[in-house]
């Protein structure tokens, strides 16, 4: 059961996390010094539950944006 207000339709969520997810990123960034950090919303169903990248922050490109990890795996 969720909380009264809490988002729980898959667009919903996705408004929230991409209003959010800029601000959190670069405080991220600030808190852990890491040269670049990234983030998206969770993708349910088929499987692992992924991350699916949509912010970049302190990179040159582009080239992470949609890019889907499954819950366990890493990118280095």
């Amino acid at each position: 059961m969720t909380e009264p207000g809490t988002p729980h339709e898959p667009d919903e969520i996705n408004t929230l996390v991409n209003r959010l997810l800029p601000e959190r990123l670069h405080r991220l960034q600030r808190a852990s010094g890491l040269p670049v950090v990234f983030g998206g919303a969770i993708r349910w169903g088929g499987g692992a539950p992924r991350l699916v990248i949509s912010r970049l922050v302190g990179t040159h490109g582009d080239g992470l944006v949609g890019l889907e990890v499954e819950s366990g795996r890493g990118l280095g």
